[in-house]
């Protein structure tokens, strides 16, 4: 069985909710298209590598309530952690 990944994949008008949300904007690039060319080559990257890379669309209010739940910051392992939790989610995966 392949294993399957996810990456967090926003609209234009998520991810400049994402830029005023999060505890680390340094580490987003600095505009939507160039995040969006960058997701494109992790995403062709990781299918490279034989995996099943879905790309899941956040919402970031979701994001930001779930991280509260969680009482993590909004910062990249949270979204990583939260993608995961969606991938497992949607697509039945175990934990």
């Amino acid at each position: 069985m392949t294993q399957r990944v996810g990456i967090g994949w926003y609209t234009p008008w998520e991810w400049a909710k994402l830029r005023k949300a999060v505890s680390d904007p340094e580490r987003l690039d600095d505009s939507y298209l160039a995040w969006r060319r960058s997701a494109r080559q992790v995403l062709h990257q990781i299918r490279e590598k034989g995996l099943d890379c879905k790309r899941v669309f956040v919402r970031v209010d979701e994001l930001v309530a779930w991280c509260r739940e969680q009482g993590r910051a909004v910062d990249g392992p949270a979204r990583a952690a939260y993608v995961t939790e969606l991938v497992r989610r949607r697509y039945g995966d175990p934990p």
